[in-house]
């Protein structure tokens, strides 16, 4: 439930940092940073994923959260905001029906995005699940293995895929960027 309450609340703090400072910045930024994140550790994990698990086999989870997150997330987050400059002219203002339209569909994604990840689990999140399959390390560091059926994902096999989309296409629209 932690990192469902957390992915909730950094969009709830962003659009109020973006509503104080009057201007679209810290929304966008954060998911550009969120998804460039992504894209970077698909492309330094998925190629090489045999040293992955031999080296996370030996340190646990937790490294493999440290990494993930601190270097390779923190990494991409630094180098976003530091191109940020060009982003500070975004402004309030475009069409008001695209922006609508892409305000409901940032809420509809970061609620059934909310919903997902509560019923995934911590230890599903961030790859752990390719990293540490059963036999390779699941057991000893507590991954589940079970398939998840329960809230969205009755209705969709990754409603992660489906509310990322809507989540892009949404901050696009709002901050008609």
């Amino acid at each position: 439930m932690v990192p469902a309450v957390l992915w909730a609340a950094s969009f709830v703090l962003c659009a109020l940092g973006d509503a104080f400072v009057g201007r679209w910045v810290l929304l966008p930024l954060f998911v550009a940073a969120f998804y460039g994140g992504m894209i970077v550790i698909d492309l330094v994990t998925y190629p090489v994923l045999s040293f992955w698990r031999g080296w996370l086999r030996r340190r646990g989870l937790l490294a493999w959260y440290l990494v993930e997150v601190g270097i390779l997330w923190g990494g991409t987050t630094v180098l976003l905001i530091s191109l940020s400059p060009a982003w500070i002219g975004w402004s309030w203002e475009g069409v008001v029906p695209l922006q609508v339209l892409g305000g409901a569909l940032v809420v509809l994604s970061v609620t059934v995005g909310t919903w997902a990840v509560a019923k995934m689990g911590w230890a599903r999140l961030l790859f752990a699940g390719a990293l540490f399959p059963p036999g390779a390390g699941a057991e000893e560091n507590n991954v589940p293995q079970r398939l998840v059926l329960e809230g969205p994902y009755r209705y969709v096999r990754n409603p992660l895929y489906d509310t990322d989309f809507a989540l892009i296409l949404g901050t696009a629209l709002l901050t008609t960027n």
